[in-house]
Parts: structure tokens; C-alpha cells; sequence
């Protein structure tokens, strides 16, 4: 049945048949060799990307290699897949190795589940620093001023006479008439590009048309071969598998797009070197050897004109004279002008705007932006860079952004993970560190404890706290661990740090490897950066341009190319290091209970807006932030803290959570006790304690230091139980979800085999989330602890399914969801 259904009139066209045959393999794949649903997508460590495929043979076509990859090419293609977030083993800097070492509650039993399984089982939201109120995304809509903008722009009229008149009064009529014909020359070409806009537009939507009509057809021919997917189970030897392709005398009933050419040229790059513009487009304005003169014209022009024309000033050589040459400013693929520089007056200079991504980091997600939309990425802030594997939603602003720009990316922007919206102008820009904190919401897979466990468990986090260690995050990924090229550059052995970064690892990509392999055994800067790939490895690439820039000695040059949050991060990873040790010290020697003699605490807490010590993160990545020059922010070194009495102590007068240890630095007081002595013989012992505390001879690896609270009690902690039978189910409900108005998973299902616990918790700025589901699973919170326990459960899962159960389960994954 299913056979005959493929090579019917009733295909539509080839992609519907090409989603039958990959379904059938789907089925026969996993009768075959059978495997959990847990390594399909949006899952947590092996997914596999597509490659491009060269295409063979006769008729147009696409090539698909094995995944999602565009041939090219006529016909089948071959193609090699492009493997994309698929887990690698690497050695791991392990908890223990970084001081993370004691539990407020040890004598508690933890949750001990799965920790992101999926990216959709980590939730963050940014918490705004002003009104303390949870960042969602709830609409995209435009101010109500924008709408208007965007239907006016085309119809807005310009009333040139003003502005001729100035222009006759100051350089005669002969000018005056040139500019008037250029005024109208440039109306007309951007009339011309907004009817060829219009025009290409009414195709456009007319496609759309016959397409939504030829998807409404294939809708129907979906579900008449729902029924018939089962039973291809059983029959799918006898469908052919040769070709994607449709049937060769099948013939699509949607038209191929096509829109038309460009039917004006575009015409505008600025400067005296585009004298070959369009005659019509520009004009030469009488000789004038007045330089005044000459800045009168540029000013007259651009006051009145300047959202229409621009001006220049060109020489004749031959003649030895200068004009000003006014010319029509550049038009857009849209039919737009260029936007006048002139922004409104009673509109904030920032566009403020939410951001929604999904697997992607912050700056992942600016750079997309930035190069759909052709700008600096210095256009845009933000008050934190949030956790890449998770969905999070945060504030950004935009400096003299327009909110319909920005809001065009939700339609064009070629990265389905990202959108934009609650679009509002403000006067402030936001900076690394203005946010109040993150709300997170967390889905703990495969919990096995009793419900009376979990509910102990988290009421003892939410009451006590979790220790404020800095997470595995804080110290890298890599083999060479973050905080010893911190120590190498803390001790001044810039050379040795270059060397640590440039350390080939076996398992990186190919081409990085051979880069660093070749710099190691020959020291050839130019060679290595030759050999460098184009994206990412951003400390390795500014190191070996810097080095083959000068003297190939000079390590001061080579790290002034690398970005300073990244320079940043290795000095402070040494400090947290030093940090998570004395706190775990001095835990272990006064315990959890008050503040001691001797102790830390912030009397007068500093105020959150601006506070950002050298030390400050957020969500799970770190920001390393330091303080703009001409930020008005709290310094360390204006920060007291008080040392608690033997009298206080006795009187229990501080709790834990009040006490502070320092971050070591040149502006920072240590704790007189035991503790402060240890952390001044720990720098010693490591050869730093001079450049710490009295300053790096090299000012930007110069450290003030800070104040970190030892413990934190998480605020508004509460959790849910979820019951589930599919491992990809998605427990979560995301912005986008609501947005879009799909139910909670509670809402659909409230019984099922397997179990999961939902915690929802905000914590302050500079915590990780990870240290506060420490406390509550009881277990590593490393990437590679929880990998394992997904391939365990994979493994344990491939050995128990049999041909029946994984048909059952491809065929009807939600068979075990009760009725609504």
C-alpha cells in the first residue's frame, strides 16, 4: 500500500515523497538495529548535521548526504555528513581538582538524575536589575510609532522649497536648478525601486498562495498515509530505496520560484572615486576656491536634503578648481532610501528588545544578528552572556537601532534557534552586570528517589543554601586547564602561557591541530596562522597574529590582540580556583554553622546596579566583566567589610550566609583567622603572591579583586514532579511555547514509567546554577558524568528492545499518553 502510495498522482511534489521514504528507513533502520529516541534531535550530545553532497546523473535535483546537507549539482548526490554538537571526549577538569568539595547538607539523600538530556530541560531567564522582574519573551509586536513609520516611509514627501531657497540665496540659481533636478532624478529612481519591490512582492505572495493550497492537498495525502505507516513496518523490503527522487512523469503542481531581476541598478558608493555613477544621479556644482563657501554647501545639503542626497568634494586635476559634487543617496534591495542620520528627539537613543535562543550562546547569537543586519557588534549590549545548551531569554539594546530592523530577523534571519521581540526604546544602555540575577527552570531526568527524598532535598537547599563555589565552567574544557595559564601569567611566564594555550589536543578539529602541532615544533607564527581555521579559536588565532606581527618574543604584543574578556578569563579562573579551595578550608574548619571570629561580612551591602567585581558571571558562562573607564561603579577597594568580634560570634549575630571570602587582589581585606593566612601562603607557594597583591606589572592582568558570599539561599525554589514515557518528550515550556500557546506537559500527560523533577529557582548575579543542583542531586555536575549516564541508559535500552517494542515505539511514540 504504502509502495503504491509513493509512486500515485497523489504526491505532490518530491519532498513529500522523499518524508515517506525517510520515514520507511526510520522504520527499517530501527527493526534493523534498534536504538532509544534519546540520540534523535534537540537531544543532548550526538547530533548529526548534514553535508553537502556533489550531485549525479540526469534531471534537476538536490543531493543529500547522511542528514540534513544541500547538494549541488543535478540528481542524487553523494554526500559526506558534517558532524555537528557530537560529544568528544576530553579530560575533564574534575570537581575535586578545583577545590568544589563540600555539601551544606551531606547527611541528605540527592535526587541523582540525568542534567540536561536535553537543552529544553534548562531554562533561563535574565532577572532585570531595575524592578527585580523575570525577562520573557510575550510578543512581537512593533511600537505602536513603528507601525506607522514603516507604512508612511514610502509616501513620505519631501517640500524641496525650503531648502532651495536657502541653497539660491547662498550660491545663486544655477545651483539652485541643479539641485532641483537632482531632487526629482532621485525620486524617481526610488519610486522605481518601490514599484519593482511591490511587483516581485505580489509574485511572491501569489506563490505563497498556490503553495499554502498545494500543502493544504499534501495535508490530506498525510493523514490518509498515517494509517499506512505501521504496516509499512512489516512491508518495507519491498519498497525501493534506490532514489529520493520522484517518479520521472511526475509532474508538481506548485510552480518554481522565480522573482524577478532588479530593474533599477543600485547606485551610491560615497566618495570622489564614484564619478561613474549614473549622470542623472549626481551632479557637479560650480567651481569655488572658498573653503567656507564649499562647508556652507555640505551644511545647506545635508541639513535639508540629507535623508535624500549626500556631498563631496572632487578636484579637477586639469583645471585646478574643486566642486562640490551632490549625489543621490544610496537605495536599498527594499527601494529605500538610506535612512537620515537625524534620530527623533523624544525617542531613546537605545532600542531595548528581548532576545529568545535555543542552543546558542550570547555572543553566537549577536554575531548572527550583526551579520544579517550588516553592523558592529559594538551596536548592541547586554548584561550577561547566557549558558550556550539551554533556552534562555534576555535583554539587549540596540544603539539607534529601529525596531522593524530588528524585528525583520524573526522572518529572514537563516537561524531558527533565535528570535526577537517586546521591542521599547529607552536612554540607557545595557552593560555587562546590569541584570538583578537569572530565573531558572531545570528538568532533572531519570529520578529514581522517593517523591518524600526529593521534596527533603529541596526544602534543605531553599532553607540552608548551597555552597558558592564557582562551577567546572569557570575553569574550561580543555586538557590545559583555564586557571594554570592564569598561573603561568599571574607569575609572568608569558611565554609558558602562550604555550599552554597553543598546546595541540587530540581532539580537536583537524585543522587547528595541525596549526598548533606546526607552531610547537618549528615556533612559526606566520606559517601556524596560515594553517588556522577561519572561525573560532579566537585566543589562538589573535596570539599567532600577534606574534607574527613583530619580534616573535614579544608575548606583551601577541596577548594584547586577544579579547579582553578572554585575557581576563584565565587570571580570574586562578582566583576562583584559589577562592573554591579557602571556602571548602574553611568549611571544613568552622563549619556551616554562624559567622566566627575572624570572619567577613558585608555590613552594608553595595549597591547591585554598577557592583561588578572582577570576578563577576552569570548563568552558567562566564562574563569576566570588568568596569568601562568611564563607568560610574562600585571599585573593590570601596568596599568595607567587617570583621566579626569574638563578642559577635558568641552571639551568633551573622549567619553563614552574611559571611564573604575575598577574591585576592591589590584592593581586597583577608579574613583574621586561619583562613587569611592560608590563602596568602597558597599565592606564595604558587610564586604569584607579589603580582597580586601589589599588581602585575602589566596593567591589564592587574587584579582588584572582591568579595564573594560563601553560601546562597536561592529564592523562590519550588519543584514539580513530572511523569513521562518518551525519552524526547520535552518537559519543559519554553517562552515560545507560550507564545505560541501549546500546553504544559503536565497538561497532557500525569502518569508514565519514567520520572523527573522540575526545579524552578532565581539566583543572584555571579552564581551558577549548576553549584545549587549540586547540592540537591548529590552528584558531579560535569558534562561528561551526565553523558555517561545517557549512553548507560541508551546501551541498557538497545540491549532491552526488541524488533516489536521499536516498532511500537516509531510508530506511535505517544501511545502511553492518557486522554485529555
Amino acid at each position: 500500500m504504502l509502495r503504491s502510495l509513493v509512486g500515485s498522482e497523489m504526491c505532490i511534489r518530491d519532498r513529500f515523497t522523499t518524508t515517506l521514504v525517510r520515514l520507511v528507513r526510520v522504520v527499517r533502520a530501527t527493526l534493523v538495529n534498534p536504538s532509544p529516541p534519546s540520540i534523535q534531535s534537540r537531544t543532548c550530545f550526538n547530533l548529526m548535521g548534514g553535508g553537502k553532497g556533489k550531485g549525479k546523473g540526469k534531471g534537476k535535483g538536490k543531493g543529500k548526504g547522511k542528514g540534513k546537507g544541500k547538494g549541488k549539482g543535478k540528481g542524487k548526490g553523494k554526500g559526506q555528513p558534517r558532524e555537528k554538537n557530537v560529544w568528544v571526549e576530553r579530560p575533564n577538569v574534575k570537581e575535586e581538582d578545583v577545590g568544589i568539595t563540600k555539601f551544606m547538607s551531606p547527611e541528605l539523600v540527592g535526587i541523582n538524575g540525568i542534567l540536561k538530556a536535553r537543552y529544553t530541560d534548562f531554562l533561563v531567564n535574565e532577572v532585570r536589575l531595575d524592578d527585580q522582574t523575570v525577562v520573557h519573551m510575550t510578543n512581537t509586536n512593533l511600537p505602536p510609532e513603528q507601525n506607522q513609520d514603516v507604512e508612511q516611509e514610502q509616501e513620505e514627501q519631501l517640500d524641496p522649497e525650503p531648502g532651495l531657497t536657502a541653497i539660491e540665496a547662498k550660491i545663486g540659481k544655477d545651483a539652485m536648478e541643479q539641485v532641483r533636478e537632482l531632487l526629482e532624478n532621485a525620486a524617481k529612481m526610488v519610486a522605481a525601486k518601490a514599484a519593482s519591490r511591490a511587483e516581485r512582492k505580489a509574485k511572491w505572495e501569489a506563490h505563497e498562495a498556490e503553495r499554502e493550497a498545494a500543502a493544504a492537498g499534501e495535508a490530506m495525502v498525510v493523514e490518509a498515509a498515517a494509517g499506512e505507516v505501521e504496516a509499512a513496518a512489516g512491508e518495507v523490503e519491498a519498497v525501493p530505496m534506490e532514489s529520493d527522487e520522484a517518479p520521472a512523469n511526475q509532474t508538481s503542481s506548485v510552480p518554481e520560484k522565480k522573482l524577478p531581476e532588479e530593474s533599477v541598478t543600485v547606485v551610491g558608493m560615497y566618495g570622489g572615486e564614484n564619478l561613474g555613477m549614473d549622470s542623472d544621479l549626481q551632479t557637479l556644482l560650480p567651481a569655488s576656491d572658498d573653503k567656507m563657501l564649499r562647508a556652507d554647501t555640505h551644511k545647506l545639503i545635508r541639513e535639508f536634503f540629507g535623508s535624500w542626497l549626500d556631498t563631496d568634494t572632487v578636484v579637477n586635476n586639469e583645471a585646478d578648481t574643486k566642486h562640490v559634487r551632490v549625489f543621490a543617496r544610496k537605495v536599498g534591495r527594499r527601494g529605500k532610501r538610506k535612512r537620515s542620520t537625524v534620530w527623533p528627539d523624544d525617542r531613546g537613543n537605545f532600542l531595548r528588545f528581548t532576545l529568545y535562543k535555543e542552543n546558542c550562546d550570547t555572543i553566537e547569537a549577536i554575531s548572527a544578528i550583526c551579520g544579517k543586519l550588516q553592523v558592529s557588534s559594538k551596536v548592541f549590549g547586554y548584561a550577561g552572556t547566557k549558558d550556550r545548551r539551554a533556552v534562555t531569554a534576555q535583554e539587549i539594546t540596540g544603539f539607534k537601532m529601529e525596531a522593524h530592523r530588528i524585528a525583520s530577523l524573526n522572518r529572514n534571519l537563516h537561524f531558527p534557534k533565535i528570535k526577537v521581540g517586546n521591542f521599547g526604546y529607552c536612554d540607557k544602555e545595557l552593560r555587562l552586570g546590569d541584570l538583578g540575577g537569572n530565573q531558572f527552570s531545570i528538568v532533572l531526568r531519570q529520578v529514581e528517589v522517593e517523591n518524600s527524598a526529593v521534596e527533603a532535598a529541596v526544602q534543605a537547599v531553599a532553607s540552608r543554601g548551597f555552597v558558592n563555589y564557582f562551577g567546572l565552567q569557570r575553569f574550561g574544557t580543555s586538557a590545559v586547564p583555564t586557571h594554570a595559564i592564569g598561573l603561568a601569567i599571574l607569575k609572568g611566564d608569558l611565554r609558558g602561557a602562550v604555550d599552554l594555550i597553543l598546546q595541540p589536543q587530540d581532539y580537536e578539529p583537524k585543522q587547528l591541530l595541525e596549526a598548533k602541532k606546526h607552531y610547537q615544533e618549528h615556533k612559526d607564527a606566520s606559517a601556524a596562522l596560515e594553517l588556522m581555521p577561519h572561525y573560532g579559536a579566537v585566543a589562538e588565532t589573535a596570539l599567532l597574529r600577534g606574534l607574527s606581527q613583530c619580534n616573535e618574543n614579544d608575548f606583551v604584543h601577541a596577548f594584547s590582540l586577544v579579547p579582553r574578556n578572554l585575557k581576563n578569563m584565565y587570571a580570574h579562573a586562578y582566583q576562583s580556583l584559589v577562592w573554591n579551595e579557602m571556602v571548602s578550608t574553611r568549611l571544613d574548619i568552622f563549619g556551616g554553622g554562624t559567622a566566627v571570629e575572624g570572619d567577613l561580612v558585608l555590613q552594608s551591602p553595595p549597591p547591585e546596579e554598577g557592583f561588578v567585581p572582577d570576578e563577576a558571571v552569570n548563568a552558567e558562562v562566564e562574563d569576566t566583566a570588568q568596569a568601562e573607564p568611564d563607568a560610574k561603579r562600585v571599585h573593590a577597594s570601596d568596599v568595607k567589610p567587617h570583621v566579626v568580634t569574638a563578642q559577635e560570634a558568641a552571639g551568633g549575630t551573622y549567619p553563614i550566609e552574611s559571611v564573604v571570602l575575598p577574591l585576592p587582589g591589590t584592593a581586597v581585606e583577608f579574613p583574621e583567622h586561619e583562613i587569611g593566612a592560608r590563602m596568602k601562603s597558597r599565592l606564595e607557594s604558587d610564586g604569584v603572591l607579589e603580582n597580586v597583591l601589589n599588581g602585575h606589572g602589566i596593567k591589564e592582568f592587574r587584579l582588584s579583586g572582591g568579595y564573594r558570599a560563601m553560601v546562597i539561599r536561592p529564592r523562590d525554589m519550588h519543584h514539580e514532579t513530572l511523569y513521562y514515557t518518551d525519552q524526547n518528550q520535552d518537559l519543559s515550556r519554553t517562552d515560545l511555547d507560550q507564545l505560541l500557546g501549546r500546553p504544559p506537559h503536565s497538561a497532557l500527560q500525569q502518569e508514565g514509567p519514567l520520572k523527573a523533577v522540575k526545579l524552578q529557582f532565581t539566583l543572584p548575579p555571579s552564581t551558577y546554577a549548576t553549584m545549587c543542583l549540586r547540592e540537591v542531586m548529590k552528584t558531579s555536575t560535569s558534562a561528561s558524568f551526565h553523558h555517561k549516564k545517557c549512553q548507560d541508559l541508551e546501551d541498557k535500552a538497545i540491549g532491552d528492545a526488541t524488533p516489536e517494542a521499536a516498532a511500537a515505539e516509531v510508530v506511535a511514540p505517544e501511545a502511553a499518553a492518557p486522554e485529555e
